[in-house]
């Protein structure tokens, strides 16, 4: 006799997720301006505005990108995800970890 398991034993939770707590907060203008300017920055220092402008300058619309073209765009890529958190992690501090958590 086969007796699936789920069946007899219910369904297995599954493992709660650990919540992960963002540094930005869209609804706080303060720490917007704060990201924006840190994010702004970060392009400026790397000069990704400009190797955005000369590689858009250099594509050709119906035009497949060629080989350094494409890793002109991972590289720029690369670099604004990389501005993104960094910009994240510098717009907001998190006060937390100082008590410890009870359920009582």
């Amino acid at each position: 006799m086969d007796i699936d398991l789920d069946e007899l034993f219910g369904q297995a939770e599954s493992a709660s997720k650990k919540v992960i707590c963002r540094r930005l907060k869209c609804k706080d203008p303060r720490v917007v301006k704060k990201y924006m300017q840190r994010y702004d920055q970060y392009l400026v220092e790397n000069n990704l505005y400009k190797r955005a402008s000369d590689l858009e300058k250099n594509v050709r619309e119906g035009v497949a990108l060629t080989m350094i073209q494409k890793k002109e765009f991972e590289a720029i890529d690369r670099l604004r995800i990389q501005g993104m958190q960094l910009a994240e992690k510098q717009c907001r501090k998190l006060k937390m970890g100082k008590v410890e958590w009870s359920s009582v």
